[in-house]
C-alpha cells in the first residue's frame, strides 16, 4: 500500500478507535502508518510477559502475527499466537495456528512461538481475560474490512477494556494462504 494511503487509513482507524474510548483515554491512541497499526495504551503499565497475536485465519492474520512478532522482539518477550473458538475440534484449531505461524514468520520464529487455543463462544471475552497476562494484545481491525466498516465486533468489544495495550492492525490487501486453508478444511467461520 502507498505510504500516503496507509497514513490516511491509519488516521481513519485511529479516529474510529478514539470515538469508542472515554474522553480521558483519547490521548492513549497512537498511529504507526509504517506498520498499518493503531495502538491503544493503558493508564497503568502492563504486567504481562508475552505479546499475544489473536488470529482468525482471515486475510489479516499474517499482518497481525508479523507485527506481534516485531513487537515481541522489541520488548524481549515471547510471542503467543491465540485463537478463540467454539464448537470446533482443538486439532483443527491447532492446525490453523501452525499454518498461520509457518506461513507468516520464518521457521525459527514460528517454531519459537507459543500457541493458545481459547475455548469460548465470545472471542472478546476470551481475549479480555488473556490480556491480563499479556504485555500487548495484537488483533486485526476487522474480518471483512470495507470502507464503511473499519472495526469488527470483537475489536470494538476490546477497545478500552483490556488490561494491556491493544494494537489494531489493518489487514494487508492480499489474502493469506491460511484463509484459503481454513475454507478448504472446513475451518471457516472461526473468525474473531
Amino acid at each position: 500500500m502507498d505510504r500516503n494511503l496507509n497514513s490516511i487509513a491509519v488516521d481513519r482507524l485511529a479516529a474510529a478507535v478514539r470515538a469508542r474510548l472515554r474522553d480521558d483515554l483519547a490521548d492513549h491512541v497512537r498511529g504507526f502508518p509504517e506498520h498499518g497499526v493503531v495502538e491503544v495504551t493503558t493508564p497503568s503499565p502492563p504486567r504481562g510477559a508475552v505479546v499475544v497475536a489473536a488470529v482468525s485465519g482471515d486475510a489479516g492474520s499474517c499482518a497481525v502475527v508479523r507485527y506481534a512478532n516485531h513487537r515481541a522482539l522489541d520488548l524481549g518477550v515471547p510471542l503467543r499466537v491465540a485463537h478463540a473458538w467454539s464448537g470446533r475440534s482443538a486439532m483443527v484449531t491447532d492446525l490453523l495456528l501452525t499454518s498461520v505461524l509457518f506461513e507468516c514468520l520464518g521457521p525459527h520464529d514460528a517454531a519459537a512461538a507459543e500457541r493458545a487455543i481459547l475455548h469460548d463462544p465470545d472471542a472478546g471475552n476470551a481475549l479480555r481475560a488473556l490480556s491480563h497476562e499479556s504485555r500487548l494484545l495484537v488483533v486485526s481491525s476487522a474480518t471483512g474490512l470495507t470502507g464503511s466498516r473499519l472495526l469488527g465486533d470483537t475489536v470494538v468489544s476490546l477497545i478500552g477494556h483490556t488490561a494491556c495495550p491493544l494494537a489494531i492492525v489493518l489487514p494487508s490487501a492480499g489474502t493469506s494462504t491460511a484463509s484459503s486453508w481454513a475454507t478448504r478444511s472446513g475451518a471457516a467461520g472461526l473468525n474473531l
